[in-house]
């Protein structure tokens, strides 16, 4: 008992000083996420037809269009998609700052690629209005850019979108359950909530079946990322990677419990 109480003021330590800011946006952190790969969704739109119109410009003996009008369509499809991307980057830099400026792999992926697509889409305008010599560089550089657009959306809204409709479901045994709810009470409910979404030290872990996202990690509700969660924490929580096996599995019973 006195091992779970140091554990506790262990994560309080970890987590004091972002408190005032969980208690303010950890519940309107994956209304953001969800709102973030939504407003994704039409950069997928804009690439395809970016990809479209230069390919109709520069990749058929006789065009089937007015080469005129596709211009003007892939010059303003460009500019809305930049953009685009901008006002979706200040949305991430504002998610990021209300989960405490941390990161799964998943997630510094995601964002090394959405730079490297900004720094790359900056540099094709800049070669398509003020360095003409280099013109040639242009269509390579928007392949690149379409790619580099699609891993993005893979790798953020895809796996979000994917992870809140699957919403984990489990069948666990009632005495499973109930032993979660034993160990969670002994180990767990000096930091968090079993029942509500609320902050407590640690986020609230009520309804994670509902939510389908573990809420600090953003990683999909499942039984297996609720053992690595214990093994190995995201952020400041202490690890129980030394409980037996079958109470990790009840305490992820209990939380993934409908």
């Amino acid at each position: 008992m006195h091992k779970t109480k140091d554990r506790c003021f262990q994560h309080a330590k970890g987590c004091v000083g972002r408190i005032p800011s969980d208690v303010a946006q950890v519940g309107d952190t994956m209304i953001s996420l969800t709102l973030k790969s939504w407003l994704s969704m039409p950069l997928l739109g804009l690439g395809v037809i970016q990809l479209v119109t230069v390919l109709e410009l520069l990749g058929r003996p006789e065009r089937r269009f007015d080469a005129q009008r596709l211009r003007r369509i892939h010059q303003t499809g460009g500019r809305i998609a930049f953009s685009w991307i901008i006002v979706i980057s200040v949305l991430c830099l504002l998610i990021l700052r209300a989960s405490g400026g941390e990161m799964t792999p998943r997630g510094a992926v995601h964002s090394l690629t959405a730079v490297f697509l900004l720094v790359l889409l900056a540099v094709k305008i800049c070669i398509a209005r003020f360095y003409r010599k280099l013109f040639h560089l242009v269509v390579p550089l928007g392949l690149v850019a379409f790619v580099l657009l699609l891993t993005t959306l893979t790798l953020s809204a895809g796996v979000h979108l994917t992870a809140s409709a699957g919403k984990a479901t489990v069948a666990p045994a009632d005495g499973q359950v109930t032993l979660g709810e034993s160990l969670f009470a002994e180990k767990c409910a000096g930091c968090h909530y079993g029942d509500k979404e609320e902050t407590k030290i640690g986020p609230g872990l009520g309804g994670l079946a509902e939510r389908g996202i573990l809420p600090s990690s953003q990683r999909p509700a499942t039984v297996e990322n609720i053992k690595a969660q214990l093994n190995t924490p995201y952020g400041a929580m202490p690890a129980f990677a030394d409980l037996p096996e079958a109470d990790k599995d009840a305490l992820a019973a209990f939380l993934l419990r409908r």
